[in-house]
């Protein structure tokens, strides 16, 4: 009897060894596709932040010519 318990006991070790290990290769996974999207949306922020930076700059410049025009 008391044998009976010991393999199950070992049998619910495994399963519950199985359980955490297949849990945390998936946390893994997820976590790389995860900074993968993270890269991207950070490439394409700076893409975007330097065409406004260049934007902002030739409007300044636009205001400045118009204002130079008025004035004379």
């Amino acid at each position: 009897m008391l044998q009976k318990f010991l393999w199950g006991f070992i049998i619910l070790v495994f399963a519950l060894f199985g359980v955490v290990f297949s849990e945390g290769s998936d946390m893994k996974t997820k976590n790389a596709v995860l900074e993968y999207q993270n890269d991207l949306i950070q490439q394409t922020l700076n893409v975007h932040t330097k065409k406004l930076d260049i934007l902002q700059g030739s409007q300044y410049e636009l205001h400045n010519k118009i204002d130079r025009l008025i004035k004379e």
